[in-house]
């Protein structure tokens, strides 16, 4: 019988995924000017950073701690 539930090596594998597409401050980059530096209250993820600034052309994670 196939195992259904996720191994608990799979689940960790998942979270530290999860935390290195997270974060509090980004780093926005765009096409015409140069990168800049956002803040947030709360961790979130990649797909709200690019959201939010549709005009940027990348976006990468900075430590939370700088």
């Amino acid at each position: 019988m196939k195992r259904r539930t996720p191994t608990p090596a799979a689940i960790r594998a998942a979270l530290a995924a999860q935390s290195l597409r997270t974060s509090a401050r980004w780093l926005i980059h765009w096409r015409d000017r140069s990168p800049t530096v956002v803040k947030y209250q709360w961790r979130v993820p990649l797909s709200r950073v690019l959201g939010e600034h549709v005009a940027c052309v990348a976006a990468e994670p900075l430590e939370d701690g700088l």
